[in-house]
């Protein structure tokens, strides 16, 4: 059984009329990844057997994650703009992580480090023409091990200050907004760094960059339809090839993390009215 205070709270200042700042805490929580575990241990039953680690080692190496975040941030509005910076910091333990064990050649999860992050974020946005709006937002996050890690056959990897896998420290995201009539149109660029798909941070994943758009109709009655709408929504525009999943779950039977396209060009449409 598993308990835990989730403490949670926020406070709001507004330091002047076009200025807010704020500050919010929070605890969070993440499950123990036990399907991977179960399976890579089936998958690799001989080599862990002979390297004298039962499923119960493994067992006992997995709790839920937990961890503390702190953000201090501000809010500044000009006229049609506005800018949004925030700081932020988070303690994590019990962290999960997808450890490489070369007595065993094998890769399994443990939950026993102990990682902290901290970075910044920016938002800016604001109106340039009547009908035309841009937004910009861009992040940087150093989330790294505090220690090294001993695997199950007792072997030290060495892991302090490596970046946490699946995690780019550096991602950012730039559009537009044109409104004519009922009609808008919005073009999205967006940005993600490179990341590593293992904690020893030799599987390196290149960064990438995609195009999205969405084009909206709104009408407040349309033909006795109240509040209709009508979209389409096209993601990765181009049909850029680059990896999006990197997963180490339970579907991933020998133990290494599994790296999974993204998804190519795809068209949603979308419909919504009330009668």
């Amino acid at each position: 059984m598993f308990r835990e205070w989730l403490p949670n709270f926020g406070i709001a200042y507004p330091f002047r009329d076009d200025m807010t700042v704020r500050g919010t805490y929070g605890r969070g929580y993440g499950r123990q990844n036990w399907g991977s575990v179960a399976s890579t241990y089936s998958a690799n039953r001989a080599r862990f057997q002979a390297a004298g680690v039962t499923l119960q080692d493994l067992w006992r190496k997995l709790s839920p994650e937990i961890s503390d975040n702190f953000d201090l941030g501000m809010r500044y509005e000009k006229g049609n703009w506005y800018v949004e910076p925030t700081v932020f910091y988070g303690i994590y333990r019990d962290k999960q992580a997808n450890i490489y064990d070369p007595d065993i050649g094998a890769t399994y999860h443990q939950s026993t480090q102990e990682a902290h992050s901290y970075g910044a974020e920016l938002s800016v946005g604001g109106k340039i023409l009547e009908n035309l709006n841009l937004f910009f937002s861009a992040s940087y996050n150093r989330f790294t091990f505090d220690k090294d890690v001993r695997t199950a056959a007792g072997k030290l990897i060495e892991a302090k200050g490596n970046q946490v896998s699946d995690c780019p420290e550096w991602s950012a995201k730039l559009g537009a907004t044109y409104k004519l009539w009922d009609i808008s149109v919005s073009p999205v660029i967006r940005y993600m760094g490179s990341r590593y798909g293992d904690m020893n941070n030799t599987q390196r994943v290149p960064a990438y960059v995609v195009a999205d758009l969405n084009i909206a109709y709104e009408k407040g009655v349309l033909y006795g339809i109240k509040d209709f709408s009508a979209g389409v929504s096209i993601a990765n525009l181009l049909n850029k090839k680059y990896i999006g999943i990197i997963s180490g779950s339970e579907y991933v039977f020998d133990g290494s993390p599994g790296y999974y396209q993204g998804a190519p060009t795809t068209v949603v449409f979308t419909i919504s009215g009330k009668f």
